[in-house]
């Protein structure tokens, strides 16, 4: 297996020495670990999701997703060179302060990151449909620029989705302010309006269906400065009292955005019109 040259490497803020050092751990991890799963059957889970056809309609497909039994912590600190790969993690000047620390934006959720979900994602990277796990370099930087995108941002993109079937307008996506657009929903954001019942399918035959017609709504899109915690600090309380202006409202009450939106759209046409709910979320770290 070829070794990366400098014009592999991502354009990360992460030094070249820490990406190598990962390389050759994951490269020599997934080895390892195809050897052990050699003569075993592959173990499945199931993840159903709603993706977009040629004809703009939405069906579901239910996709396997390999679940790596043998993927463990103690697996991978049985490896030769995992001391040294936590060492660069650990020593490094952008992931390091990252590590076992609370990791979110401000008065929104965080998550502990430790380096187990850095390395798991990167195995599991490898796998295919199948339940084999290939080591390519291509993959791994694929992954890992993920990881690079989230180690060098200073923010964390906090989104809120409303979807409004059968919104009509000239043309998409409509730009009402510098947060604010109504817009064709993605596969991603169909699938989770679908999952909390905020977008209802119709049935074909046996098949729910989701008609791209009703796949639009609203979405907001944030940005919160990235805050690395120990966990014991005291947070900064929410000031629930400050509900902005309208049009221009707090990060965590995109509820009143969706009804300023409502309330504007009303005005123009008799309607109506009104959001099934709303789903928000921040970018988590890539594991």
């Amino acid at each position: 297996m070829s070794h990366p040259t400098q014009t592999d490497l991502p354009t990360t803020p992460i030094v070249t020495r820490t990406v190598q050092v990962l390389h050759d751990f994951v490269r020599d991890a997934v080895s390892h670990l195809s050897e052990a799963l050699n003569d075993s059957a592959p173990e499945f889970d199931y993840n159903v999701r709603l993706e977009r056809g040629s004809d703009g309609v939405f069906r579901e497909r239910k996709k396997r997703i390999p679940t790596l039994p043998l993927l463990t912590t103690e697996s991978l600190q049985a490896l030769p060179n995992y001391a040294q790969c936590i060492e660069s993690l650990r020593s490094d000047a952008v992931v390091g302060p990252h590590l076992d620390r609370l990791v979110g934006g401000t008065n929104i959720g965080s998550r502990r990151l430790g380096v187990g979900g850095i390395l798991g994602p990167l195995i599991f990277a490898m796998s295919d449909e199948e339940g084999h796990l290939t080591f390519t370099s291509q993959k791994f930087y694929k992954r890992w620029q993920e990881f690079g995108d989230f180690f060098g941002t200073d923010r964390i993109v906090y989104k809120t989705v409303a979807p409004l079937p059968n919104l009509i307008v000239p043309a998409f996506p409509l730009r009402l302010n510098n947060e604010v657009f109504l817009d064709r929903l993605t596969e991603d954001e169909v699938t989770r309006c679908y999952q909390l019942g905020m977008i209802r399918p119709h049935f074909s035959g046996f098949h729910p269906i989701v008609y791209g017609e009703w796949a639009v709504g609203i979405r907001r899109i944030t940005f919160s400065p990235k805050l690395i915690r120990e966990g014991d600090e005291p947070l900064e309380p929410l000031d629930v009292g400050d509900e902005g202006s309208f049009g221009d409202r707090p990060l965590f009450r995109s509820d009143i955005i969706i009804d300023d939106v409502l309330s504007t759209l009303r005005l123009f046409k008799h309607t109506q019109i009104r959001a099934a709910g709303l789903v928000s979320g921040a970018d988590p770290p890539s594991g």
